[in-house]
């Protein structure tokens, strides 16, 4: 709650939230590209994250996806 407060303020879980701020909103993901995301267990969204990549693979997009221990190093 920490992290989405933080991006969001008292947007959160609120219905003016953009897909674009919260892509997990979006209804239709199968025209994105293919996507690698890379989080670590101790990141604030890594089951946002976790599940997102989950629902791009099920729209058929490419999706890498790693979670390695700890946080995220960030770097691309």
């Amino acid at each position: 709650m920490y992290a989405w407060t933080s991006l969001l303020g008292e947007r959160r879980g609120g219905p003016d939230v953009s897909q674009y701020a919260a892509p997990a909103r979006a209804e239709d993901l199968g025209r994105l590209p293919r996507t690698y995301i890379d989080t670590g267990s101790a990141e604030g969204f890594r089951d946002e994250i976790l599940i997102y990549a989950g629902r791009l693979s099920e729209a058929g997009v490419s999706v890498i996806s790693t979670c390695g221990a700890g946080a995220s190093t960030g770097s691309t």
